[in-house]
């Protein structure tokens, strides 16, 4: 992984007139439908084969980090792994340069890394570790602790 350089200068939305979501809040206005907001300088989405070679890359970052170390979200992730990433990704995948605040990258790489740690976590979790909990909601209203119940995800390997 040697894209990990300097992250390159801020670009300003006046530059790009075509680009449609350089603000989060102009895509989730927009209804955020999947990949939309992931553009070209010409305002025209990325194609899938682009979209997936950035989860690729984000995997290869992902499978460098000290698994004893994973955080459970990406929003959890060390401000130091979150700025590798983000210049990782910046300088292999120049469209993510065309928003505020990395915010595209945030967006992509939020699921990939949901999917990728639960591989880690369902199939890699040392034995000491504590299970991880999810809530699941039962028919009736979630406002009474009484109905909510713990569904534990067991680390099987098979």
């Amino acid at each position: 992984m040697a894209a990990t350089d300097a992250a390159p200068t801020q670009l300003e939305p006046e530059d790009f007139p075509n680009v449609k979501y350089w603000f989060r809040r102009s895509w989730t206005k927009m209804g955020s439908e999947s990949n939309i907001f992931f553009e070209t300088q010409h305002g025209e989405p990325v194609n899938d084969d682009r979209v997936n070679d950035c989860r690729r890359y984000a995997r290869e970052f992902f499978d460098s980090i000290d698994k004893s170390k994973i955080p459970p979200t990406w929003k959890q992730a060390p401000p130091e792994m979150r700025h590798t990433l983000h210049n990782f990704l910046v300088n292999a995948f120049p469209e993510f340069r065309l928003c505020h605040n990395n915010w595209k990258v945030d967006q992509m790489v939020s699921p990939t890394y949901t999917s990728w740690c639960n591989y880690w976590v369902k199939r890699f979790e040392p034995p000491n570790r504590p299970k991880r909990r999810t809530w699941k909601k039962t028919r009736s209203s979630v406002s009474r602790v009484s109905e909510c119940s713990f569904v534990v995800i067991h680390s099987d390997p098979y």
